[in-house]
């Protein structure tokens, strides 16, 4: 028609949809499109990454806290000597040869 004008409407992007699916009807069909939504969203590319550069993250940081621990473990079982009395002679005579 001369004089009206076209209304122009941006519907966005092209989605692929299934022309078969229904929105869903009940609360299990609700409870179920939560769960596959929730699912397939931590299948795509920026998620995937997340959770496997977390899984990384937290195998080096329990390899770094073993091996603290394993460095405190050691190093009291090094000081014992030192707080034993049948072994403190030993432990400080040691020290009594080398002091200036």
């Amino acid at each position: 028609m001369q004089g009206k004008e076209e209304l122009c409407v941006d519907l966005g992007t092209a989605q692929r949809r299934d022309p078969d699916a229904l929105p869903p009807g009940n609360p299990f069909e609700v409870t179920m499109n939560i769960l596959y939504h929730s699912f397939r969203g931590l299948s795509q590319g920026n998620q995937l990454f997340a959770i496997k550069a977390g899984i990384l993250t937290s195998q080096h940081l329990w390899l770094r806290i073993r091996r603290l621990v394993l460095m405190y473990i050691f190093t009291a079982l090094l000081s014992i000597p030192s707080f034993l009395k049948t072994s403190a002679s030993l432990a400080y005579g040691m020290y009594s040869e080398n002091t200036w």
